[in-house]
């Protein structure tokens, strides 16, 4: 977990890969389900695995909101960073043409 609020790419894809392998399981099961042939199955009843599915979506929306949140707060660092920086190149910018005028008076003399 990153020190902000969000996720960081690298938690992100961790944890959205661990959901995309659940949701995908639960389409199986949910397709065999429907498909079989061999009567009731044992195991979760389709509205169980639809309330799986459910949650696994939930959870993965959850995911993308966290690491949404992190790029938010990455792009307010970075603008305070580039607000910083542009504040030192006007100040030297304004050096600079200080100390050009100082030399073009000093040639002049």
């Amino acid at each position: 977990m990153s020190n902000g609020l969000g996720l960081s790419l690298k938690d992100a894809r961790k944890r959205l890969s661990g959901l995309l392998s659940q949701r995908a399981a639960i389409l199986l099961n949910l397709e065999y389900k429907g498909t079989s042939a061999m009567g009731p199955i044992m195991g979760p009843t389709e509205g169980e695995l639809q309330n799986q599915l459910v949650e696994v979506d939930r959870r993965i929306s959850e995911v993308r909101e966290l690491y949404n949140t992190y790029m938010l707060e990455s792009l307010d660092s970075e603008s305070k960073k580039l607000s910083r920086l542009t504040a030192v190149l006007i100040a030297l910018t304004a050096i600079l043409a200080v100390l050009t005028l100082l030399s073009v008076v000093a040639t002049l003399k």
